[in-house]
């Protein structure tokens, strides 16, 4: 794996977290 693989898998990896963060907020707050 080259470095732009690890890059996209990891950035794909700690995103979906992210948006489940993001979503958990939204719904908390509307």
């Amino acid at each position: 794996m080259n470095n732009a693989t690890i890059g996209i898998f990891n950035a794909t990896l700690f995103s979906i977290p992210l948006w489940g963060f993001i979503y958990f907020a939204i719904r908390l707050f509307a």
